[in-house]
């Protein structure tokens, strides 16, 4: 109601300073613009404002819907922020929580070497320094991307970390295929898998390993992960870690992953599949 009171108002206004300037310069040619009964045809304001009420309609409307939709486009872009905001922040508290969750289970690990005087306590307490450097210098950016090469060195370190916990280097396998340098990846998506296949399953058993393929394509990786289930459960946390990585994936992939979950009485699998949002698009930084 408001609006229209005032588009009707500023169409009064404008009719207004228009007979001003006619009767004052333009007389004989706007307001005398004819003759009736052998007498010029003289408009009052009234009669002008009649005559000219829909020309400034138009106009005014014109222009209000200019300015309207700009303000829709700078309102628009406001909540595009906003939402990469929401997202950025989201992201950072899901990053904070896989971190603390991360650390937990790998200072547990540390302390079980401790306890047994074991010499690796000094490799797997610099393996955790160079693991928490990577971690940390991620930024809590939903669209950053880091060299996929540089996530797998990351894993790597966590599986290394693991092999020195459970004294058995033949436990896990891993391999990779293609070129990960050539890919950029969103950070701290892969080791969730890994962590999960080591804390409920068969982790110092040569003839039944945590096995661990990558392999990277030109429209996307595909990335699996497959061990034998333990009956006592490891970890009492549980859960976090996959949970959390979901929402990650549904925040950093929309619409361009499958992750596919199989579990038996007595195996365990994990396949993920995402596909490449600008093909060989990486990240120029990295470790």
């Amino acid at each position: 109601m408001r609006l229209v009171a005032g588009v009707l108002l500023l169409v009064f206004a404008a009719t207004l300073i228009k007979y001003v300037i006619a009767d004052r310069f333009f007389s004989e040619e706007i307001l005398m613009g004819g003759y009736r009964n052998g007498k010029p045809l003289v408009k009052s304001f009234w009669q002008y404002l009649r005559t000219e009420t829909w020309t400034n309609a138009l106009v005014l409307c014109a222009a209000l819907a200019y300015v309207l939709f700009f303000a829709w486009l700078e309102e628009d872009k406001r909540r595009k922020q906003l939402a990469l905001q929401k997202q950025d922040a989201e992201f950072a508290i899901l990053k904070m929580q896989l971190n603390a969750h991360f650390l937990m289970n790998s200072l547990n690990s540390i302390y079980s070497l401790a306890l047994v005087r074991s010499p690796q306590v000094v490799d797997a307490a610099h393996t955790l320094s160079q693991i928490l450097e990577y971690m940390t210098e991620q930024p809590p950016v939903a669209g950053y991307r880091t060299r996929l090469s540089d996530e797998l060195r990351y894993l790597e370190d966590f599986i290394a970390m693991q092999r020195l916990r459970t004294g058995c280097s033949d436990c896990v396998r891993l391999r990779v295929s293609g070129d990960p340098a050539a890919f950029g990846i969103a950070p701290l998506l892969l080791v969730p898998f890994v962590e999960n296949a080591f804390k409920h399953g068969v982790a110092n058993r040569p003839e039944q390993p945590v096995e661990i393929s990558v392999d990277c394509l030109a429209e996307g990786m595909a990335f699996r992960v497959h061990n034998f289930k333990t009956r006592k459960r490891k970890d009492q946390t549980g859960g976090i870690g996959l949970v959390n990585v979901r929402k990650r994936l549904d925040l950093v992939y929309p619409g361009q992953y499958v992750l596919d979950i199989r579990e038996t009485e007595h195996e365990y699998s994990t396949h993920l599949q995402i596909h490449w949002e600008n093909g060989h698009a990486m990240h120029s930084g990295g470790r």
